[in-house]
């Protein structure tokens, strides 16, 4: 169902609250359409497809973004150039995500991602940090927000003040860089840049939809998980822990770890990179295959 939220503007909200392999979505329409992120609901999106759609607009590369984008073969596709690799040919994708854990990745979903046909998508427009965009009368603005993956990019409409923040979604959860090509660094730098702006109306990628007003409390709360994390990590390791050990503590998902579902490779990477941003900042440093604090 679309929802009207400025002129031109409409809200596409994703099937089961916007949760993975969902997200939301926005339409643009004015003289000419576009489509930010064809995830939400296959059935209003084949319809949109049917009316005509001329722009895709993608945050960045990964599944729940872009499950969609083949009911639009013929619009022209607009990603951030740190993502297009991993669009335009799955070997990058799967280096993006997995790394040197590369071969990992059938048990991940890989193979069923090849089958689907959800890559391999060759960009029209390579999109930078403030580049502004046109449909019709409608200006767009693209804000690189790094760290989630190399190129996610929310999306500023300085007229309505509406922003799209894509998978900065402001969840409980808290911000997630699982990808060998994540980055938690990057993440909290991108959260200090989205406080620059003052939305009238933001629209997350997942979950929580649409918040009215200001949003800077809540860009707080996202990187306070951040640090949580890495407090529960400087607490395991009041002892030397390899990084295999730390993971099987379970500080980023919590009871929600096992070793023995896709969390586990979640929480082996986004503990990895804790793990480099505190040997960066000299918190903490490595001997063989244990990490030992030096503050």
């Amino acid at each position: 169902m679309r929802q009207p939220i400025a002129d031109h503007l409409f809200f596409l909200p994703g099937r089961r609250g916007g949760r993975f392999p969902h997200c939301n979505s926005l339409l643009i329409e004015d003289a000419g359409r576009a489509v930010i992120d064809p995830a939400s609901d296959a059935k209003e999106l084949k319809t949109l497809a049917e009316e005509g759609v001329q722009v895709v607009l993608l945050s960045h590369f990964h599944t729940d973004h872009i499950r969609d984008l083949k009911l639009f073969p013929k619009a022209a596709i607009y990603i951030h150039q740190a993502d297009a690799p991993a669009l335009r040919d799955f070997e990058e994708m799967i280096r993006f995500v997995w790394g040197h854990l590369a071969d990992q990745s059938g048990n991940w979903g890989g193979r069923k991602l090849r089958e689907l046909g959800e890559y391999g998508w060759t960009p029209a427009r390579e999109l930078k940090d403030g580049e502004e965009l046109v449909i019709g009368s409608t200006r767009v603005q693209v804000v690189h927000t790094p760290g989630h993956t190399p190129g996610h990019s929310c999306f500023w409409f300085p007229e309505a003040q509406v922003l799209f923040a894509a998978d900065m979604d402001l969840t409980e959860f808290g911000p997630w860089y699982g990808n060998a090509a994540s980055s938690v660094d990057d993440t909290l730098a991108s959260i200090e840049k989205l406080k620059q702006l003052r939305p009238r109306l933001t629209v997350t990628g997942h979950e929580v939809g649409m918040i009215e007003g200001d949003i800077s409390d809540r860009l707080d709360a996202f990187a306070r998980v951040i640090a949580g994390r890495e407090a529960r990590i400087l607490a395991c390791l009041q002892e030397p822990l390899s990084h295999e050990e730390l993971v099987r503590k379970g500080t980023i998902y919590g009871p929600h770890y096992s070793p023995d579902n896709t969390n586990h490779w979640m929480e082996w990477r986004m503990t990895w990179h804790h793990l480099r941003s505190l040997e960066k900042r000299g918190i903490l440093r490595q001997e063989g295959d244990k990490y030992f604090r030096t503050a």
